[in-house]
């Protein structure tokens, strides 16, 4: 019983850690996308910068879903869980909604922190 708990869960983390892996660095090309998207003044610059950190956000989280499903049906003995593929559709069809909701947290936390900057430099108490 217990062996098959502790062969489940590793076969668990090989898909968490795939996911990881594949996931990072369009993760990290969204943020730089959604930080850009704040820094421009033309707004059509920042809608086209805005949309290419969601779209890289969204194809990221598709991948490293589909990847780290095969990778966990890879491993030898794989639970029944792991066929249940049901996540890289739904990251595929809902995935524009966190994406947009990230990127547009990190476009909130740039402006604000360019508005804390101008603010203290400005401020002739401090």
């Amino acid at each position: 019983m217990v062996s098959g708990l502790i062969s489940k869960r590793w076969c668990f983390m090989i898909y968490r850690d795939v996911f990881i892996l594949v996931f990072t660095v369009p993760c990290l090309i969204s943020i730089v996308f959604g930080y850009f998207s704040a820094k421009v003044s033309r707004q059509s610059t920042q809608f086209v910068l805005f949309g290419f950190g969601v779209f890289f956000f969204w194809a990221g989280l598709f991948l490293a879903s589909d990847i780290g499903y095969r990778a966990w049906q890879a491993t030898p003995d794989p639970p029944p869980e792991a066929f249940s593929d049901s996540g890289p559709i739904g990251a595929l069809v809902f995935g524009w909604f966190p994406a947009i909701l990230f990127c547009l947290v990190i476009r909130a936390m740039s402006k604000a922190s360019r508005w804390l900057l101008r603010r203290s430099a400005s401020d002739p108490d401090t």
